[in-house]
């Protein structure tokens, strides 16, 4: 027996398959998510979700035609954008990514939609939140008129192939929309009301685990997972440890069996009524990758040949003052912060003798770290006694000198699962799950120690 997890992120779309008997990854395909469409506006980011559909059944098909024991299809990934189905469920509009900036815009009074939703609701709105742009939508009369349901897009891949009409949906995915109240698992409809949002165009929000039924290849698809959720499955196998995710975004997570009221942290809706406390910065990894854009800039300016392997020279430019003293003190929040959008970045303590790229690059990374520890110094303390402290990411995967830096801020010895595509192996878990072949997240657990186990950077 065989599972297949999909994780449609918004640059590639990956697939693996995992042996169910020996819980390794068996087969890995990743291709570029080339969906993206320009908009009539500067601030739309759209892709096209046929185009998604066309390169997750190619994925799909390739395993089912190279394996004959496949039983169960996961699916997770980007979350917070949305599209509009019909009767049929049959897309209607473009996917409205977590990029989609019309959020911002303003709405009246100088106040922007998001800002405005905050207020009226006690939510923390933001621009790319689903009902953020459902809410653009809807006082802007832009609305289909044939659309009766909204959607993630890991949501209508799921739809899709387990051959349905109407999605259901996980509450890790309902609530990246926004106005779900987490601690009851259900959208909040006092807060839609203040907005005049009804709940005609919300799917079904499942309370417990599920599958769909057996699609026509006798295949069973589960609803899909959040990513992050998808990623701390197929990562942790203890709940005690954190999970570090950089890679263009980044994230903390930690599990929490109930749910804490007045906590200055993030609760997200996990497995079994249970939750991940998450942190997640708005620029994240992405940080590194404006600074390699600016070196980029600074070697045409002087018309110098761009190196191919510039974030090789950068690692080793950071390593080689990484015991240095007077280092400089990056604040990586370029993009605001969620609860205060313009909140921007900085680079503090420059003298005479730091004022290098080999520090500023090591400051980037720090900057980055310190970012994540921050969000976790607000973690209830006996949530802070762990285990062990997991990476996952490329950024942290690919950067010897990164995983340094989250060691040393952390305090904690790094370790990092063997298979690279954490989301993806979670959706397949979560699959199995859903569906019965696991009874329990222990079991889950288990495999994931015990087969998947863990190698240190060191190693």
């Amino acid at each position: 027996m065989k599972s297949i997890g999909l994780d449609i992120g918004t640059t590639t779309v990956c697939g693996i398959v995992i042996d169910t008997m020996e819980g390794n990854v068996i087969c890995s395909h990743t291709l570029s998510n080339d969906s993206a469409v320009k908009g009539g506006d500067s601030f739309e980011r759209l892709q096209d979700v046929n185009r998604i559909l066309e390169i997750c059944n190619q994925i799909v098909d390739g395993f089912i035609s190279e394996y004959d024991d496949i039983t169960n299809i996961g699916v997770t990934g980007q979350m917070h954008g949305i599209l509009y189905l019909d009767s049929d469920g049959k897309p209607l509009s473009p996917l409205y990514t977590w990029q989609d900036k019309r959020g911002d815009l303003i709405y009246k009074d100088q106040i922007t939609y998001s800002e405005y939703m905050t207020q009226q609701t006690g939510y923390q709105m933001a621009t790319g939140y689903g009902l953020t742009t459902h809410f653009y939508q809807c006082v802007n009369d832009k609305l289909q008129k044939e659309a009766v349901c909204l959607c993630t897009v890991p949501d209508f891949i799921a739809m899709r192939l387990a051959e349905k009409k109407r999605p259901i949906m996980h509450k890790s995915m309902a609530a990246s929309l926004g106005l779900f109240s987490v601690e009851n698992g259900r959208f909040d409809e006092l807060a839609l009301e203040k907005l005049k949002l009804g709940t005609q165009y919300l799917p079904e929000v499942a309370e417990l685990e599920a599958a769909y039924e057996p699609n026509s290849r006798s295949i069973i698809v589960s609803m899909a997972l959040g990513d992050n959720q998808a990623s701390f499955l197929g990562s942790v196998s203890l709940d005690s440890n954190i999970l570090v995710n950089i890679g263009t975004g980044s994230q903390i997570s930690i599990y929490a069996e109930a749910y804490q009221k007045d906590i200055e942290i993030e609760y997200r809706p996990y497995i079994n009524n249970t939750y991940l406390m998450v942190g997640a910065p708005l620029c994240g990894g992405a940080a590194y990758e404006l600074l390699k854009n600016f070196y980029v800039k600074v070697l045409e300016l002087f018309q110098c040949e761009i190196p191919k392997n510039l974030y090789e020279l950068m690692n080793e430019a950071a390593n080689s003052v990484y015991n240095t003293e007077n280092p400089l003190v990056v604040d990586t929040r370029f993009n605001g912060t969620r609860s205060n959008p313009k909140k921007r970045g900085s680079i503090e303590q420059l003298n005479g003798d730091n004022f290098t790229p080999e520090a500023l690059t090591l400051g980037m990374l720090q900057g980055m770290c310190n970012e994540l520890y921050e969000i976790y110094q607000k973690v209830p303390k006996s949530n802070q006694d762990t285990k062990a402290l997991i990476g996952s990411g490329n950024g942290i995967r690919k950067n010897p000198v990164l995983q340094k830096v989250v060691e040393d801020i952390f305090g904690k010895e790094l370790y990092i699962p063997i298979f690279g595509e954490e989301a993806s192996c979670g959706a397949a878990l979560y699959s199995l799950y859903s569906s019965g072949y696991f009874q329990s997240l222990e079991e889950i657990k288990k495999v994931v120690q015990t087969k998947k186990g863990w190698r240190i950077p060191s190693d």
